[in-house]
C-alpha cells in the first residue's frame, strides 16, 4: 500500500485499478471483479491504514542554528574554523533531544550520547559526524539526522604518529597557505612542548618574543 501511495498520479486510479492488482492484495481491478469483493478490499485497506498510522514519524527532527565561522552548502558538511555553536529548537518544548558521536544511535540507551533541552547549545571543536534524534514524552522517536563536521584547520596542525617509535619522533603536517592555517600550525607545536614539558607558559611566551624581535631586526 505504501508503495502504491508513493507513486500516485491519480486517487481513483489508484484505488479501483493499481492497488487491488497489487501483489499484497491478489486481486484483480475493481471493473474485472466477477464476485463483491467490496467488504474485503475495504478491509484490507482498514488495515493498512492502521498500520501505516502504527508506524508513521511522529517526532519531528530537531532544527539544528549553526554560530561561528563556517560555510555550508546546503546538507553538506559544516566547513568551520576553530569551533562552532550548535543550538537546538524544536516544536515540542517538552521533548529531549540526544546527540551521538561516532555513528553510534542516540536512540539506543546504551550509547554514549548528550541530552539537551530543546534551546540548548552543544559547542563543537575538531572533526565530528553527530547523530541527532529526538524522544517526546511518550517515547516516541524522531527519524534521526546526521552533522558532519569538519575543521578547516585541523589538518595543519601537528600531530604525533599513532605507532611510536625508539628513535626521535618524525612529525609531518600540511604547509599552511593563510594566515589561520599558519596560526593552527604554530599552535599545535607550542601544545605539544607544554605537554613534553620542554618548556613553561612563560618560557614559551619569552622564546617567541625573541623569535619575533630577531625577526622584526633581520626585516628592519
Amino acid at each position: 500500500m505504501i508503495v502504491n501511495l508513493k507513486a500516485i498520479d491519480s486517487l481513483p486510479d489508484m484505488l479501483f485499478r493499481t492497488l487491488p492488482a497489487a501483489h499484497d492484495y491478489g486481486m484483480r481491478p475493481v471493473r474485472d471483479w466477477a464476485a463483491d469483493h467490496v467488504t474485503d478490499y475495504l478491509g484490507r485497506l482498514r488495515r493498512g491504514k492502521e498500520l501505516i498510522d502504527a508506524h508513521h514519524i511522529k517526532v519531528a527532527d530537531a532544527t539544528v542554528d549553526l554560530t561561528g565561522a563556517y560555510t555550508r552548502e546546503e546538507d553538506g558538511p559544516v566547513m568551520f574554523t576553530d569551533q562552532v555553536t550548535l543550538t537546538f529548537t524544536h516544536p515540542d518544548v517538552k521533548a529531549r533531544i540526544y546527540v551521538a558521536e561516532n555513528g553510534l544511535d542516540p536512540r539506543s540507551p546504551d550509547a554514549a550520547r548528550e541530552q539537551l533541552a530543546p534551546g540548548g547549545d552543544l559547542v563543537v571543536k575538531g572533526n565530528k559526524t553527530l547523530t541527532i534524534a529526538v524522544q517526546d514524552i511518550d517515547g516516541n522517536w524522531s527519524k534521526g539526522e546526521k552533522v558532519v563536521l569538519v575543521d578547516k584547520l585541523l589538518k595543519y596542525e601537528m600531530t604525533r604518529p599513532i605507532q611510536k617509535s625508539l628513535h626521535e619522533e618524525q612529525v609531518s603536517f600540511i604547509l599552511p597557505t593563510d594566515a589561520e592555517g599558519f596560526t593552527a600550525a604554530c599552535r599545535s607545536l607550542f601544545k605539544l612542548g607544554l605537554q613534553d614539558g620542554l618548556v613553561g607558559i612563560e618560557d614559551l611566551a619569552a622564546r617567541i618574543q625573541a623569535i619575533v624581535d630577531e625577526l622584526r631586526q633581520e626585516r628592519s
